[in-house]
Parts: structure tokens; sequence; C-alpha cells
């Protein structure tokens, strides 16, 4: 659909900063989800303007409402350019904050990523991620000082061989990339904390050689999880509210999807603010509900508008073939 059926988008025609920080926040969000991006980074020059003389402006709480908030949704939606330029603006005093310090870290982590340069997990600090080795002990079992230590990720694996990315931390002019291809029949014979059926594409680990060079490696691969997903900044916004409009996110469970597929009725409503209000979601309750604001708009001044809204959906699924 276009932008002029939804009159809420009409702002969108124009880089004007709202008055009110939460609106001219979710204007920027707007661009952005709407995937108008070079709109987006114009406004948020705009934005940066507007905003000079804001009486929080030197407060952490300031940052945490417009940059955490906004580079949160550009890393949701792989912007990781935008994303960089906005956080470069926070200022030295607020960035030993722990909130600015996992979005730098996951920024930079995306970025080696994105150039085939990844070779430590979200676990590591990306300033201290040379500082190693994380998993491995100084000395082994024997005694043994270790000599040499590598970091490195898993790009595939077949039936006979691994096939890894690694860095060499310890090279005497920095640290050296490159590729290590692993037999798996030689991994068998290293000492790994993870047999080759439990290895997947995507793992990272560390390997380590102690005493001397002609030792067999030591290899630990890293978990799969990341704790650090609960401390970021929440989306206030969902990324996926006009596809799920117009009936494109496949088994959405917003309240609007469900009802308009006839899986809960209108009286549910209830059920899902409620949730809202006991902390389900950090989207702002229309979009948690997956109303646009039009939509939330009419119900709120008159809860018997609901079924006409949600009738008016189905409608526009079936004429589209979503129903």
């Amino acid at each position: 659909m276009t932008e002029a059926v939804y009159p809420h988008l009409e702002t969108l025609q124009n880089l004007d900063v709202p008055d009110d920080l939460g609106e001219a926040v979710r204007k920027l969000e707007l661009f952005v989800i709407r995937r108008r991006y070079r709109n987006a980074e114009s406004y948020w020059l705009a934005l940066q303007d507007g905003l000079q003389d804001h009486e929080r402006r030197d407060t952490i709480s300031f940052y945490v409402d417009v940059h955490f908030r906004i580079v949160r949704l550009l890393l949701r939606c792989v912007r990781l350019q935008f994303a960089q330029e906005v956080l470069e603006d926070i200022p030295e005093e607020h960035r030993e904050d722990r909130r600015y310090r996992d979005l730098y870290n996951l920024l930079n982590h995306y970025l080696a990523a994105d150039s085939y340069r990844s070779y430590f997990p979200l676990n590591v600090e990306w300033d201290t991620r040379f500082e190693g080795p994380h998993m491995l002990d100084s000395e082994n079992d024997e005694g043994e000082p270790l000599v040499r230590w590598l970091a490195g990720r898993v790009d595939s694996k077949d039936g006979d061989t691994l096939y890894t990315r690694i860095v060499d931390p310890t090279a005497e002019e920095g640290p050296a990339e490159g590729r290590l291809d692993i037999p798996l029949t030689t991994l068998a014979e290293w000492s790994t904390d993870r047999v080759h059926e439990e290895v997947e594409e995507g793992d990272f680990f560390e390997a380590g050689i102690y005493g001397n060079e002609d030792e067999i490696p030591r290899i630990r691969f890293w978990g799969r999880k990341w704790d650090g997903w609960e401390r970021l900044t929440p989306l206030r916004i969902d990324p996926q509210l006009y596809l799920r409009a117009a009936g494109w996110v496949v088994g959405g469970q917003t309240f609007m999807e469900r009802c308009v597929r006839g899986e809960i009725d209108p009286d549910a409503i209830d059920s899902y603010v409620d949730q809202w209000h006991d902390g389900a979601s950090s989207y702002d309750l229309p979009d948690y509900l997956g109303m646009l604001p039009e939509e939330y708009a009419r119900w709120v001044e008159d809860a018997r508008e609901l079924e006409g809204i949600i009738e008016e959906r189905q409608q526009k699924w079936e004429a589209e073939g979503r129903l």
C-alpha cells in the first residue's frame, strides 16, 4: 500500500522535527521501518540540530531516549553504518554506561561479520578481543604454559572436514588472519570439548598449544547464547508493523493478526492489553496489538469500532490473497 493510505505517515513528507521528543524519535523510526533510509539520514541531521538545546541534553537519559533507542532499531534493521554514525554522536562521558557498551560491542561484532572477519562471539568485549585467551587456561594440567592461541569460527563442514576462519593474536607483526581446514580425523585426535557431530556452522572456538609448538592443540568451543540481549535498550516500534498490517508475516501472533485469521475473538483484546501492562513487550501498545495509529485511535475513541476495524483488515487481506 502507498503511504497515502495511512494519514499518520503524512509526517514523512517533510523533515520537520516535532516539538515532543518522543514524537521526534518516532518519526525517525518510521522513516527507518518504511525503508526510506536516505530520508532517515537527512532527518537525523535535522533532529540533531533541533535537539541541540534540549533541557536533558547533558544527561544519560537523553541519550537512552534518543540515541540508544535509534541505534537499537538500526541494528535490528542491519543499517550498520547509520548505527555507527548515531553511536559516535554520544559524548565520551557516557560511553562507560553498560547500555552504550552493549550496543557498541554488538555493532562492532556485526561489522566484523559483515566483512567476513568475525572470530569472536558476542560474549567477548570488542575492545579486549585480542587480550585473550578468553576460555583457555594459561597453563595445562601438567603445568606447561600456553605458548600460542588462536580464535576462530566454523564457516562450514562436510563429512570429512571443518572449514574455519581464524586469527592468531600472538603473531609478532599483529593479529594474523587466515583459514584453517581441520580434518575430522585430526579433530578427533586433538583435545576438544565437543565431538564433530556437535559442531555447527557459525560456532566460535579457541585453540591453544601448551609447552611447545609440536604439542597437540587444545580446542574449546563457545556456547551459543549471549545474555546481553536482555540488557539492550528495548525496541519501542515493531519493525514489521506494516508488513503485519498487509498480512505478509506468516503466522504473526499480534492480536490483530490472530483475530483477522479467526483464531481468537475480538473480546481477547482485553487479555492482550493486560499482558502488555504486565510487561509482555517493550513495543508501544498499538504496535503490540498490531494496530496502525488510525485503527488504534478509532478503538480508543469508541470500543465498538473494533469489529469494523477487524473486518476492514480481513477484506484487505482477502482482496490481496492473504486469507
